[in-house]
């Protein structure tokens, strides 16, 4: 038995496992602080969210499909479990102490360096460049949740 085929197949299912980590987690964090606004996440922000597990997912289905490595019935199989995981439900939380996104991430206040609003969409700063957040909000509610986030971090 090759042992690459096995290798590459539980390295794609370690991604879906982080992937359903993010949306599921094991186990709540209890959010510190008192609740402002839960609303539901846009497919728009959990593709966002998932960026680095799908483009990972996709280049490792993409090169163990081309080697021969995984037939393609794996490959639509795990491409299946992707779309289920980006289909389950995740709300935001907005809290007095932080931002909450599903269950199992949450960022407290001070890790935000400011706010760039668009037409639909909210981006929110960070310190580092690869963890900033894009919220793809309705139009309707985005005043609300700008005005929420607007209280707690530094508008450009």
């Amino acid at each position: 038995m090759n042992i690459l085929p096995v290798i590459s197949f539980a390295l794609l299912a370690m991604i879906l496992m982080s992937m359903l980590a993010k949306t599921r987690p094991y186990s709540k964090t209890v959010l510190p602080g008192k609740t402002l606004l839960v609303t539901p996440l846009s497919i728009l922000s959990k593709l966002w969210l998932h960026r680095f597990g799908l483009s990972a997912l996709a280049t490792g289905l993409v090169f163990t499909s081309l080697a021969g490595w995984l037939p393609l019935s794996m490959v639509y199989m795990v491409a299946a479990f992707a779309l289920v995981i980006l289909l389950l439900p995740m709300k935001m939380t907005l809290t007095s102490q932080g931002l909450a996104l599903g269950d199992g991430l949450f960022q407290p206040w001070k890790e935000f360096t400011g706010i760039k609003q668009n037409r639909s969409s909210l981006e929110l700063k960070n310190k580092s460049m690869f963890s900033k957040i894009v919220l793809f909000v309705d139009p309707a509610k985005n005043q609300q949740t700008l005005k929420y986030i607007e209280n707690h971090i530094p508008a450009n």
